[in-house]
């Protein structure tokens, strides 16, 4: 366990993970809160109805967990699932709150408790089916990644979306048919008594509880195998890849760039480190690919880019920042950057150089053709737009000859 908790899962940013917006009073959230806020009604009712007023207050206080998200950055985030992220909504919180069970005075708060995590595990499960990159990002993925492992299984991804949600399905009934076995066992050797020492029956005690399980372990084995295991996918989390760590470093240099407003010198400085990220990327290719096709590729792209950078260099020295000022072209420049960033942290890394080099390399070619265009539109140097024109030519074949090599070895 301790591997899935040192391990940062690839980050999935906001805007780009799903392509509709969070409305107010969606299905989702209307459910969310109904079982946060009223549903702990009725399990008061049910559980503990001598003193279910009492119980129900005990059982909306557990919501003081949520306190956890103040830890996180950013706090609130629809498309985060807690479960597994947030301290108190750990793995290793589950079976604390487990064994409160056993003593008859917290009782309702380890209902509550179970409850909680019972319902934001709904609530996750609702995001993935429409967002599987919020699925690749969970800690629960990491989770069932490393429960497979443990149990000798390949980690595989499903290819078709149907397929996935009917092994889904199957898994939930399978693993609540074997928690209720497992439950019917232990059932003669357990005896919990209720708050005040009022009897409940054990079966009503730890139902919630085993639903919660039932849906965690479904959720261990949410994507199924339509592959044989030896054409599986496994992928690694994004701080691993140092084509990922090249990436976030020259955008943290791109962020950071003094803006002149010239759109011409804005241009030229921004591509020169975005082609610095190019290179260092190509270079990790050469040192670490397989493929004679890639690694050729990566060697053009050096080529190409360095004499590039020598170009912008040669412009910048002679060409002092002019008036006016177009600050609509740094905005511009800096959102396909952003979107470039967002596009790369959303791609599945496989750990196979070659393959995750050239996904990463289309979603930064595109950005570079994004700001041509851009420069395009606003510059007002010749030389700069005949350089602009060049790369959106050159880029655009190349993300051609890197889709069809994509194509040609996917894996999934």
């Amino acid at each position: 366990m301790d591997t899935v908790c040192r391990q940062t899962p690839p980050k999935v940013p906001r805007g780009l993970r799903r392509q509709f917006p969070t409305k107010l009073f969606s299905a989702q959230t209307l459910v969310h809160y109904t079982l946060h806020f009223l549903f702990p009604a009725v399990l008061a009712l049910v559980f503990f109805p001598a003193m279910w007023q009492a119980a129900y207050l005990l059982l909306l206080a557990t919501m003081l967990m949520d306190l956890d998200h103040l830890l996180a950055k950013p706090i609130f985030d629809p498309l985060r699932c807690s479960v597994g992220y947030h301290p108190l909504h750990s793995f290793y919180a589950f079976p604390v709150y487990a064994l409160l069970l056993l003593l008859p005075a917290l009782q309702p708060v380890a209902v509550g408790l179970l409850f909680h995590l019972f319902t934001d595990t709904v609530d996750c499960l609702w995001n993935f089916s429409h967002c599987n990159e919020c699925y690749l990002s969970s800690r629960i993925y990491a989770l069932r990644n490393w429960v497979k492992k443990l149990l000798g299984r390949e980690v595989v991804e499903q290819g078709e979306a149907a397929r996935r949600r009917r092994i889904f399905l199957l898994e939930i009934m399978q693993a609540g048919a074997e928690l209720s076995q497992i439950h019917a066992r232990a059932l003669p050797f357990l005896r919990v008594a209720t708050f005040h020492q009022r009897p409940l029956p054990m079966n009503k005690i730890f139902r919630m509880p085993l639903l919660a399980l039932s849906l965690l372990g479904a959720t261990l084995s949410f994507t199924g195998c339509d592959k044989d295991d030896d054409n599986g996918l496994e992928l690694i989390g994004h701080d691993q890849s140092v084509y990922m760590r090249n990436m976030h470093e020259g955008m943290a240099m791109m962020e950071s760039m003094p803006k002149t407003q010239d759109p011409d010198n804005d241009y030229s400085t921004m591509m020169i480190m975005h082609h610095q990220i190019a290179i260092k990327n190509s270079q990790e290719e050469l040192k670490s690919g397989k493929s004679a096709e890639m690694k050729a590729m990566a060697q053009s792209i050096i080529d190409k880019q360095q004499a590039e950078i020598a170009q912008f260099n040669a412009f910048l020295a002679g060409h002092p920042a002019h008036a006016p000022a177009v600050p609509e072209f740094n905005a511009l420049q800096m959102m396909n950057m952003m979107q470039m960033m967002k596009a790369v942290d959303l791609r599945p890394l496989t750990g196979d150089p070659d393959f995750d080099f050239a996904q990463l390399m289309i979603d930064h070619h595109q950005a570079a053709i994004e700001n041509s265009d851009a420069l395009l539109k606003f510059g007002r140097d010749d030389a700069t737009k005949a350089l602009a024109q060049q790369i959106i030519t050159d880029q655009k074949m190349e993300i051609k000859m890197l889709q069809d090599f994509l194509l040609a070895n996917k894996k999934y």
